[in-house]
């Protein structure tokens, strides 16, 4: 690296050189020492002094190249000043050592970035490294791994991106042809890579975590990598339709509880078709995000059993078709080649489950166990399971609409444990 004219750090020292990060004469390194340590921790220090000034929180460029223990202090100086105030990581690949609780609250999703373009865009060259095309099995595996390596905590406030200063825009990266102004501003290409960037968009705003969008690819803003991804604002010469588009993802998923707060449960999967969808479900709100990705109309048969009741009247909040009602456990849609759909639940959805059935008291005789509960308001029938051991292992013995139940298929002198569950359908 090399190392830069700065005034000495005593008056008449020779020590006027420092080493900048990465060669760049406007990044010095230091080290992690007590007084550098002060300065950003303690009291007055650059965390603290600027979280009071009203900053929400902090987002560490290069999270790798600190020691966890500075890392640590950064957490700590951060929730002694503002315990609402996030701390991002950046990081590229598995982030799980710096989301355990100690060091950073989330981090930037390039998993999220890589997965999503592979989806939409299929293989892709990169200025970062040639993505790969993910088909939809593929796909819902990648953000199901990334479910499975992190905290819950961190796994709902990911950082989720699709480009970023430090990645070719969006934009430029959906739109077919080399990487020159030519060839991705031509009006063919550029139709292509915004309509896969309205696809892009969809999953965004729909999906677990926090959907952090670069300024100007909500209004088609394009670029390659760094430095050209940092072009100004298009005053004046904004994509009027592509914004309204990314306004109406972004009013759904604040008026939809289900889109902010609900759980992923990735319903449908086709390679062959092309097709994706996905629900996020909260205890009060369901919506079923359905993708066609294929260059021909599809018409999806969504399982939604024992997620999405029969009966659940579901409206696509993008284009206003439907509504579509959940029968025999099941949800159609039909969607047009390369087309989005957010069906969901109306205020007056009956989503609650009835409340578990309580004093449950098992009799047991003669080849038999005679089993009683208290009934519980809006239950249309009662589901018993049965075990050999307590916690798990539990299979259906049957249904009944009363209160009680006799289990004939036992065996005497064996222990049985029952759970029994209140259903509205």
């Amino acid at each position: 690296l090399e190392s830069d004219v700065c005034a000495p750090s005593v008056e008449g020292g020779d020590d006027t050189a420092y080493v900048g990060w990465g060669g760049y004469d406007t990044i010095p390194e230091l080290e992690e020492i007590d007084e550098v340590e002060d300065l950003f921790v303690g009291d007055g220090g650059v965390v603290r002094d600027w979280l009071e000034r009203g900053a929400s929180g902090w987002r560490l460029d290069a999270a790798d190249r600190m020691g966890p223990e500075f890392l640590a202090l950064i957490r700590d100086a951060t929730k002694e000043t503002s315990p609402d105030a996030i701390v991002i990581a950046e990081q590229w690949w598995d982030s799980t050592p710096w989301l355990l609780g100690d060091q950073a609250d989330s981090t930037m999703n390039y998993r999220f970035r890589r997965a999503v373009i592979g989806l939409v865009n299929g293989a892709t060259p990169d200025p970062d490294g040639s993505l790969p095309a993910l088909g939809p099995v593929a796909f819902a595996n990648a953000m199901d791994a990334v479910r499975e390596d992190y905290p819950e905590p961190a796994y709902q406030a990911l950082m989720n991106i699709v480009d970023s200063h430090d990645t070719a825009r969006i934009l430029w990266t959906l739109t077919p042809g080399q990487d020159n102004d030519t060839a991705k501003t031509a009006p063919e290409a550029l139709a292509v890579g915004k309509a896969r960037q309205r696809l892009v968009a969809a999953i965004q705003l729909t999906f677990p975590g926090m959907a952090s969008i670069y300024y100007g690819d909500e209004v088609g803003l394009t670029g390659f990598d760094d430095p050209d991804d940092r072009r100004p604002y298009p005053w004046g010469a904004e994509d009027l339709e592509l914004r309204e588009w990314y306004r109406t993802l972004a009013r759904l998923r604040a008026s939809h509880e289900a889109l902010r707060e609900g759980d992923l449960q990735f319903l449908l999967a086709e390679d062959a078709a092309g097709t994706l969808a996905y629900l996020r479900r909260s205890p009060t709100a369901a919506a079923v995000v359905a993708l066609n990705l294929s260059d021909r109309a599809r018409l999806l048969d969504v399982p939604v059993a024992g997620r999405v009741p029969d009966g659940s009247v579901l409206v696509d909040a993008l284009s206003g078709i439907g509504p579509a009602t959940v029968s025999g456990g099941r949800l159609s849609v039909s969607l047009a080649p390369g087309s989005v759909a957010v069906l969901v639940s109306g205020p007056t959805a009956d989503l609650l489950a009835p409340a578990a059935p309580t004093a449950l008291e098992a009799l047991a005789g003669p080849g038999s166990v005679e089993l009683t509960w208290t009934p519980v308001a809006d239950a249309a029938r009662y589901r018993v399971l049965r075990s050999l051991v307590t916690g798990g292992g539990y299979q259906v013995v049957g249904d009944t609409t009363a209160v009680g139940f006799s289990d004939d298929s036992v065996s005497d002198g064996v222990p049985y444990h029952y759970v029994v569950v209140a259903l509205d359908d």
